[in-house]
């Protein structure tokens, strides 16, 4: 009984590992921001993650990611790095962004960074997949206004912490301090560094590269922390920092073509003035 119920258990746990990278959650939560104009209550930033386009996920997959996050109909569209993944497997070509992701749009755009894959496989030719086959604008070490109603809130993204430079000040560089701020950064461990400044505002950082562990066996493993220096804390969700306020998303990839209790994620965060 007990070989068969062990044969029994590791395959169920294989099949669903299997299974799961398929299952595409659908997450919406409401974030409360400090001062938010009228104007930007309920508005609406979709977060699609980590496509690792280029290792085990194809275009059909990704067709059906994209539908998932549009059908939140987004005013502002964020993707946080992680766009490209290494050479592909089979013909050993540099994977290219074309077809993949072209129908990512919203009234007020799209907005990323770098994530480190996207460095490992070159700054310079992500960079060119991303602008040439996409409607993302990338804004490492930039800001972007975003007016609605007359009012206006900064949208600011950082390099990657691993592999590029992480300048918060120069991100927001001249955005009016009463002004609220959102900031993309592929890794989540951002949000526990001041960098010698903690003057400079954020109210969210949006942040993906945990894949919530990707193959996580509760109570005993959470591979979390082989990426993040904090163990599980950025596993996902809404997590408080030591200098701010992130949201982690499972992101949508999934590289050696498994997940277990952690499925991919496309994710609504509405924006609420905070009481």
């Amino acid at each position: 009984m007990l070989k068969w119920g062990s044969c029994a258990l590791i395959g169920g746990v294989i099949g669903e590992s299997v299974l799961e990278p398929n299952r595409i959650e659908q997450v919406s939560l409401k974030v409360p921001i400090k001062d938010l104009p009228a104007a930007f209550e309920g508005f609406k930033i979709g977060v699609l993650s980590d496509i690792h386009w280029g290792h085990a996920i194809d275009s059909i997959y990704m067709d059906k990611v994209c539908k998932a996050v549009l059908s939140f109909q987004p005013d502002l569209m964020i993707v946080p790095g992680d766009f490209l993944h290494g050479e592909d497997r089979r013909t050993h070509v540099k994977a290219r962004l074309e077809g993949v992701i072209e129908q990512l749009d919203s009234p007020h755009g799209v907005l990323g960074v770098l994530g480190n894959h996207d460095h490992w496989i070159g700054a310079s030719y992500a960079r060119d997949q991303v602008l040439n086959h996409s409607r993302v604008q990338l804004i490492d070490n930039q800001h972007r206004i975003i007016e609605r109603g007359g009012e206006v809130i900064a949208v600011g993204g950082v390099g990657d912490l691993w592999c590029d430079r992480v300048d918060l000040k120069g991100a927001f560089k001249d955005v009016d301090h009463r002004t609220p701020r959102i900031l993309l950064s592929h890794n989540p461990d951002v949000a526990e560094y001041a960098y010698g400044d903690w003057d400079t505002r954020v109210d969210l950082q949006i942040s993906g590269h945990t894949h919530g562990g990707q193959y996580v066996l509760p109570g005993i493993y959470d591979p979390t922390s082989r990426v993040s220096k904090y163990g599980s804390k950025f596993n996902h969700g809404l997590v408080q920092g030591r200098r701010h306020t992130v949201f982690v998303s499972k992101g949508v990839g999934r590289p050696h073509g498994m997940r277990f209790m952690a499925p991919p994620d496309v994710t609504c965060l509405t924006l609420v003035r905070a009481g």
